[in-house]
């Protein structure tokens, strides 16, 4: 306790006290005083008052101060939670890719050698066979037709569950490459017309086999009905769009038949608008017919920059 008696502007004293480090509660103050006889007053002088606590003090504060900490935690156990799903998201996907490696190379080293294997037993049988054994002729002949077109099938399987191949570069070469081995034993000439600024994207596995599929289809039914003598495979990207091209110039038919001629657009169609795209039919009597496959490509993957060379050239 600190007590002065300082004077006022008029002279006289005035007594005051000072009270340090004061705790917060209920306090009262009593003074006595005696006059000018040196008799002290008999009822000394109250005074009540309080001190408050300081904030960190109060019970809101520390209610506060669990409810930071609390939250806190909870958002620490979030991330650690959401982190390690990431991770195990990470591993799963992984662990799957390499499952489809794995897969993949098994079905070409075993599966496909036993199936060239075959092939190649049917063409020795044929060849040592003589021209009156016409049925054994037709049946090895038959070996070997089944064995080519299991190995073709085949080859389309681990082509399409091979992570490796999971990007448009892999696609337009096994495309390229495709339409040519389909067409070469119908005696079709085929040309190739790809551009050279498509983005070697990431293309999963499920687009890049349907598309695929739907080239596969159409080249089939250029074989089947057209009568054609050339197609033209034509695969090019503009505005976030992946076009592909098959154009014959065989016989044509008349649009309104789309339907009845069993060509199999309608499920061509539907297999596009799967992907998000369309599949449109162009035809012409005399003229020919040409199918156009677009489909939208998310330009956000990590290969963004790379290109192609260009394709475009003749083959048959």
């Amino acid at each position: 306790m600190i007590s002065r008696t300082p004077r006022n502007p008029q002279g006289t004293q005035e007594r005051w006290v000072t009270y340090a480090n004061l705790g917060p509660k209920k306090y009262e103050f009593q003074i006595s005083a005696k006059n000018a006889g040196g008799v002290w007053q008999k009822v000394p002088a109250k005074f009540s008052f309080s001190v408050d606590p300081h904030f960190t003090a109060t019970v809101p504060f520390y209610l506060v101060l669990a409810a930071s900490v609390l939250a806190l935690a909870l958002a620490s156990h979030r991330f650690r939670l959401n982190h390690h799903r990431r991770i195990q998201s990470l591993e799963h996907q992984l662990a799957f890719e390499r499952e489809r490696s794995r897969i993949a190379k098994d079905i070409h080293d075993d599966i496909g050698a036993s199936l060239t294997r075959i092939q190649l037993l049917g063409q020795i049988v044929e060849g040592e066979m003589g021209l009156e054994k016409s049925n054994a002729k037709a049946h090895s002949e038959e070996i070997a037709a089944t064995a080519r077109n299991v190995a073709q099938r085949m080859d389309e399987i681990v082509w399409a569950i091979d992570p490796r191949k999971d990007h448009v570069s892999s696609f337009v070469d096994y495309i390229c490459h495709a339409t040519e081995e389909i067409l070469q034993p119908a005696g079709i000439l085929c040309r190739l017309d790809v551009a050279e600024d498509i983005p070697d994207l990431p293309l999963k596995s499920d687009v890049r086999h349907n598309l695929y599929l739907l080239v596969k289809e159409a080249l089939h039914n250029v074989i089947k009905h057209s009568d054609a003598k050339e197609v033209t495979l034509g695969i090019h990207h503009e505005k976030s769009l992946l076009s592909i091209t098959i154009q014959d110039n065989g016989r044509g038919f008349q649009t309104g038949n789309l339907k009845s001629t069993g060509n199999g657009f309608s499920n061509m169609q539907q297999r596009a608008s799967e992907l998000g795209g369309e599949c449109r039919i162009e035809t012409k009597i005399g003229v020919g017919t040409k199918v156009s496959i677009i489909i939208p490509q998310q330009l956000n993957g990590k290969n963004a920059g790379r290109t192609r060379n260009d394709h475009s050239r003749l083959c048959c």
